[in-house]
């Protein structure tokens, strides 16, 4: 009986540690992201975030946007901007597509909607890498989005997006640059 529960206690320990590292494995990115001051732009306004709504769509936005919801319509239920951003980083919250609509009309704010690519959906990012990205360095990887189907290019992106990379656009070469998350890159 004694081993029972000393076997019970380490696996117990082991999935706590488990979801802890999960839970906070991207919160020096959400740090920085949350970063907003006095309502001014973001330092961090290049980088594009990718959501999934309430109506199955996808949302390409950043932070500034999603910094302009939680002031006009969440933050009364949350009282930090970075406990928001967690939950939607997390998925356990959703973004409304009449917030974003109402958002849209009113402000100069990114805010592109695409439907999704279910096959692209489904593909690993082993597999998204190996068709559709060219690999630049280590971990890095750039999205020639003139080659591919819009619907396609911002499944990719909103994949890549939800599997820890990291992802701006460069103006100058017409593509997506996508970058693997790393902690050291937000100290």
């Amino acid at each position: 009986m004694k081993n029972y529960l000393k076997k019970l206690g380490l696996l117990i320990i082991l999935i706590f540690s488990f979801s802890c590292t999960e839970k906070n494995k991207n919160k020096n990115f959400i740090n920085k992201l949350a970063s907003v001051q006095n309502g001014s732009p973001s330092l961090y306004f290049n980088y594009y975030l990718y959501f999934k709504m309430d109506n199955n769509e996808i949302l390409e936005t950043n932070i500034d946007l999603i910094y302009k919801m939680y002031k006009n319509y969440y933050s009364k239920k949350y009282t930090d901007f970075n406990i928001y951003l967690e939950k939607l980083l997390n998925e356990k919250e959703t973004i409304k597509s009449e917030y974003i609509n109402i958002l849209k009309k009113n402000n100069d704010l990114l805010a592109n909607l695409s439907t999704i690519d279910n096959t692209i959906e489904k593909m690993s990012t082993e597999n998204i890498e190996k068709k559709y990205l060219n690999l630049e360095q280590q971990d890095a990887f750039v999205l020639q989005a003139g080659k591919i189907e819009t619907i396609k290019v911002k499944t990719i992106l909103y994949k890549m997006f939800t599997n820890d990379y990291i992802i701006t656009f460069s103006n100058y070469g017409g593509y997506y640059n996508i970058k693997r998350y790393s902690a050291e890159d937000f100290k």
